[in-house]
């Protein structure tokens, strides 16, 4: 393993993950991963299966937990009628 300069993230609210389950835990971080300067973040449900190394199913369960514990709130995205990936605002 090679360090690699600024290769990592902050998550906020590191304390309140500890009430999250394993796999909520991993997705909001992998969400940390992928956010901007305003703590938003669009990546599609398959990029984060992938990262994540869960199926569709469970990351689309485990955002419901995330929104319900109020980690973050997901928006739907569409260009021209066409759903794009949904937009997450982390609740830093």
């Amino acid at each position: 393993m090679r360090y690699e300069k600024g290769n990592f993230i902050t998550v906020p609210n590191k304390n309140e993950l500890k009430k999250l389950d394993a796999q909520s835990q991993v997705l909001f971080m992998w969400l940390c991963s992928f956010t901007d300067e305003k703590g938003q973040c669009y990546p599609s449900v398959n990029r984060l299966a992938e990262c994540c190394g869960l199926s569709r199913k469970t990351i689309i369960e485990r955002v419901k937990v995330l929104i319900d514990k109020g980690f973050l709130t997901k928006f739907h995205r569409f260009i021209e009628n066409s759903q794009q990936s949904n937009l997450y605002q982390i609740h830093l």
